[in-house]
């Protein structure tokens, strides 16, 4: 596995843990795993607005400043 797809992996489990599963899924990209209406897709970017902080918060947790 390359050092690209590792961090990818691991940015994912940590994402997981620390913001809900379907805006992981949108602030990754993975939008074809998602079926997404547009005005859900406007509630995605609200929420992933809101929860990227708490991710960010988890990865200097894990990893220092």
């Amino acid at each position: 596995m390359s050092p690209r797809r590792m961090l990818w992996k691991l940015s994912w489990r940590i994402m997981v843990q620390s913001v809900p599963r379907e805006v992981a899924r949108f602030l990754q990209s993975r939008l074809g795993e998602l079926s997404v209406a547009e005005s859900r897709y406007e509630d995605l970017l609200s929420e992933a607005d809101k929860a990227y902080p708490r991710y960010l918060e988890e990865l200097r947790k894990r990893f220092g400043p």
